[in-house]
């Protein structure tokens, strides 16, 4: 179920300026934390796709039970996008906020489920009124199927096997230093972002070759 409040307005700004932020949270066996007893982490990336920039943030949701538990109850993706209108910015924050995950799964190879939007609301800085927003509840909806490209899934699983599996590496901090002075993490997330990088060129070269079939 969908809530949504606020309208467009005449004298609002046009729709190439309008910006949203989406709020999203996504069931995981990934944690960003290095371990259980760390703080929650946050991880920001700052992308440009299609000349506009987006910013996605992802962070460790934890919870504590009614022992008095620390539980990670999975990661919440935070995404500001430019949209035309709240149905274009809920498409493209789904959209940026399963890319990403689909990264950190890769990285990890352990599961991440797919996000549930939970809050998406406008924040163009030049409006002060007829903001749209829309809350979801926690209701299954069907999804439609996206077809597999045999050319974009090869070229990510050529990435998803030249990245070193993390639940082998070693577990003494200081041997996790290369001679840059990166650190495993580090080096985990420069792997994710070139994973994406790869991702991305094998979508644009899949397209470039369709059109020149057609």
């Amino acid at each position: 179920m969908v809530v949504y409040a606020g309208a467009e307005s005449a004298d609002s700004v046009s729709n190439a300026e309008r910006q949203y932020r989406a709020i999203l949270f996504a069931r995981s066996r990934v944690r960003l934390q290095e371990r259980p007893e760390d703080e929650p982490k946050t991880w920001r990336f700052e992308i440009r796709l299609g000349g506009e920039p987006m910013l996605v943030i992802i962070r460790d949701s934890i919870s504590t039970d009614t022992s008095g538990l620390a539980v990670h109850r999975g990661l919440v993706i935070e995404v500001d996008i430019h949209a035309t209108s709240e149905h274009e910015a809920r498409g493209k924050a789904v959209g940026l906020a399963s890319l990403h995950l689909t990264a950190v799964s890769i990285a990890t190879r352990a599961p991440v489920d797919s996000p549930n939007l939970v809050l998406l609301y406008e924040i163009t800085a030049s409006k002060t009124s007829d903001l749209d927003f829309a809350q979801s509840q926690d209701v299954e909806l069907p999804l439609g199927k996206v077809p597999a490209p045999g050319t974009v899934v090869s070229r990510v699983q050529q990435a998803l096997v030249s990245i070193p599996d993390p639940r082998k590496a070693p577990s003494d901090p200081a041997r996790r230093t290369d001679v840059f002075g990166c650190t495993a993490r580090n080096r985990a997330r420069s792997s994710l972002h070139h994973a994406l990088a790869r991702v991305r060129s094998a979508r644009s070269t899949a397209g470039c070759r369709a059109a020149a079939t057609a």
